[in-house]
């Protein structure tokens, strides 16, 4: 006991429920119930002896009570200096005194002596803390399940609830199933339904239990049959068995192939939770294939919060020594030479605000993604001295590039770090002042930058149209290499401003590497011209696509499209949710006629946005800073889905059937404004009715198509042939 009597013998309760709700879920029969010996009114702080961190750096605890950070919150300090190094609050307090689990991992403080500080200066209503379970020595993490890809060979770690489905010899390394391929399982070995007695056998397979914590994300591998009910993955509760959320293989095509399935279970956060296997069927395809199960999906962005110090606060930054502390941020606009600081927004670190140039120490910010033109660029001031300087660490600790003050003055200026060669990767800026004779400033800093992406469509010809300064795209089309008929460039029309693309809706589209497109993140603007000859079905309920580079799985990336009787919008996902925002009614797209289309997003305020023809059609507010995250694995598609519907097992749907002009893509949020000056233009009448003079030459004309308005096709890859 440090201070105060918020924490006294009184305070170690047996109590199972608190008189008018239900349950503690202690772990054990005793816990540290903040309000048992005086409800809210008192007030103290207690800590732990102190410990040697060991096994795998990770720390966990049991909490309930209020939500203050500020004022009632477990705090880690380190024994030498008693600096703060972590600090957690009951964030999952709704009116409930039921602990929840927080874990941290602090594997950076490995080998240090530590010590845990409990702190309630909240008198208030729920102004008390609750506690239990304090764990600091872990060698397996709690917040993963035991042999998640089932690298062992076996099902160690694995429980059989009953059936002969699953058993050691379902655990295969094969890497194809005979009569196809690839599996594409992580890692080694995974779990096949059908290595053993093919679909004939029944089961249920249990995990071990895990806690879910970060941001609520799971992450697995399915293959094998599509059925809800008799093949599926179900999550449960461990506290009562319940069953939360459920998945089969809805990408089932005759393949035992993996792919990915990403659950949002931010819901459950805190909760000790369990997988079950299930499979009930018996005829054909009635097997399930697992693999990869992560509990603690890293949903790393390009981007991290207070880059700029604009809180006035070192929130989500490590610090380390004493020349970066929150009393380092200022809010001055000239140096003490009288010098502008040339600092942008209101607050900035100037490392000589204390006047202790003597001070040593670094400044870590959270780990984030390298994308876009893969620079991080900042402003810097101070001393010139090699062991003062900005620089960036690998995942691994490893230093990869480095920066130093480019003059000697306290007045910002601008500096760029290369890391084109670390596209992707995820990756810490460090802040780094080592001289006790110096000082580093540093304000206004950028981890995703971007160049706009423009397709103009004035090429009129040729199948290569030129986007956003890059190397001109190839244009597929089915008969850029004729087999039947002679060789013929892509369709292109009069446009709006020049010339225009004229995709058929079955065979036209562009595409990108996804490594060389904008990196989309707080910020995305998309604006174009079309003209749809047709309203295509929407197989899968998914968008006929203007542009789009997206994972729906994983719920990344972008999409602009039109959706059934021309209605239209933009949906993007943040690595944990997918949003949408359609512009239906009166805002849908007429076929036969030019119309300019905009969606913007803007995460400081949290608003998607529509218009058509100049004028605002619909709008969405989501939560403030919620960012788009990248699919960057994806390659950008103009005119063709990311992950569109497949018909008859060749014939690809949700594909632009029209006409496409000024198509433009940017991490700027274009204005009202902006957006009526591009579209107070004269559209004109588009040229894109069908004309068969295309397929002259080919003798298997005519056969069916799948879309309007080409019913009769001559490709002999044709649906129907």
């Amino acid at each position: 006991m440090l201070e105060g009597d918020a924490f006294t013998a009184a305070s170690v309760s047996d109590a199972t429920d608190w008189g008018w709700g239900c349950c503690f879920n202690p772990d054990g029969t005793y816990h540290l119930w903040g309000a048992a010996g005086g409800g809210d009114a008192p007030t103290g702080k207690m800590r732990s002896s102190d410990f040697t961190l060991g096994g795998i750096g990770e720390i966990s605890f049991l909490i309930g009570g209020g939500n203050d950070i500020d004022n009632l919150y477990v705090a880690l300090r380190r024994s030498s200096d008693g600096t703060e190094i972590r600090r957690a609050t009951n964030t999952a307090f709704a009116d409930s005194e039921a602990l929840t689990r927080v874990v941290w991992d602090v594997s950076d403080e490995i080998g240090e002596d530590l010590y845990l500080e409990v702190v309630d200066n909240s008198s208030g209503g729920w102004g008390h803390i609750n506690l239990d379970d304090v764990r600091t020595f872990t060698e397996q993490s709690i917040t993963q399940i035991a042999n998640p890809s089932f690298e062992t060979g076996d099902l160690t770690g694995w429980t059989v609830i009953s059936g002969d489905a699953f058993s050691d010899a379902h655990v295969s390394d094969a890497t194809d199933w005979g009569w196809g391929g690839p599996f594409t399982q992580d890692g080694t070995h995974h779990l096949w339904g059908a290595a053993v007695g093919g679909d004939g056998p029944t089961g249920t397979l249990r995990s071990s239990t895990f806690t879910l914590t970060g941001t609520g994300t799971i992450e697995f591998l399915i293959g094998g049959g599509n059925d809800i009910d008799n093949l599926y993955v179900a999550l449960h509760r461990a506290a009562d068995g319940a069953e939360v959320m459920r998945a089969t293989n809805t990408d089932f095509a005759d393949s035992e192939a993996y792919s990915t399935v990403r659950w949002n279970a931010a819901a459950h956060l805190g909760q000790d939770l369990y997988f079950e296997i299930v499979d009930t069927a018996t005829g054909g395809w009635g097997h399930i294939n697992v693999d990869g199960f992560d509990t603690n999906v890293a949903v790393l962005g390009y981007e991290f919060d207070n880059a700029g110090f604009e809180t006035g606060t070192l929130d989500g930054w490590a610090v380390d020594g004493d020349a970066f502390t929150a009393d380092h941020l200022s809010q001055e606009t000239t140096t003490p030479a009288g010098e502008p600081f040339d600092a942008e927004g209101d607050f900035h670190l100037w490392g000589g605000a204390l006047d202790q140039d003597e001070a040593t120490g670094t400044l870590t910010s959270p780990r984030f993604l390298v994308g876009g033109r893969a620079e991080v660029r900042l402003l810097l001031g101070g001393t010139v001295d090699p062991d003062i300087y900005a620089a960036v660490l690998a995942d691994d600790g490893d230093e990869v590039a480095r920066v130093g003050v480019p003059e000697a003055t306290d007045t910002y200026q601008p500096v760029v770090i290369d890391l084109s060669e670390h596209r992707g990767e995820a990756v810490r800026l460090r802040l780094v002042d080592g001289s006790p004779s110096g000082h580093l400033n540093a304000d206004a800093i950028r981890t995703l930058v971007n160049d706009p992406m423009t397709w103009a469509f004035d090429e009129g010809s040729g199948a290569t149209a030129g986007g956003g300064g890059a190397s001109a795209d190839p244009v597929a089309y089915v008969f850029n290499d004729a087999a039947f008929k002679p060789d013929s460039d892509p369709l292109w029309t009069d446009g709006v401003v020049n010339g225009a693309l004229l995709f058929d809706g079955y065979s036209t589209y562009i595409e990108r590497p996804g490594d060389a497109t904008l990196t989309p993140s707080s910020a995305l603007s998309i604006e174009a011209w079309v003209a749809p000859r047709s309203y295509e079905w929407g197989d899968l309920g998914q968008a006929s696509v203007i542009i789009n580079q997206h994972d729906p799985r994983a719920k990344t990336g972008y999409l602009l499209g039109m959706y059934r009787h021309g209605a239209w919008g933009l949906e993007f996902g943040d690595g944990v949710n997918w949003y949408t925002l359609r512009a239906e009614g009166d805002a849908i797209l007429p076929t036969y006629e030019w119309s300019h289309v905009a969606a913007t997003y803007d995460a400081n305020t949290g608003a998607m946005r529509l218009f058509l023809n100049g004028e605002q059609v619909a709008e969405k507010t989501l939560g403030e800073n919620t960012r788009i995250l990248a699919a960057a694995s994806q390659p950008l598609l103009i005119g063709r889905h990311n992950n569109a519907a497949v018909i008859n097992g060749a014939f690809h749907a949700n594909m632009w059937n029209g006409a496409i002009d000024e198509l433009t893509v940017t991490d700027s949020v274009l204005t009202g404004d902006d957006i009526a000056e591009a579209a107070d233009r004269e559209s004109g009448v588009p040229t894109i009715a069908p004309s068969r003079d295309r397929y002259d030459g080919d003798r298997y004309r005519p056969q069916y198509h799948f879309l309007p308005p080409e019913h009769w096709m001559n490709e002999p890859h044709a649906p129907v042939f």
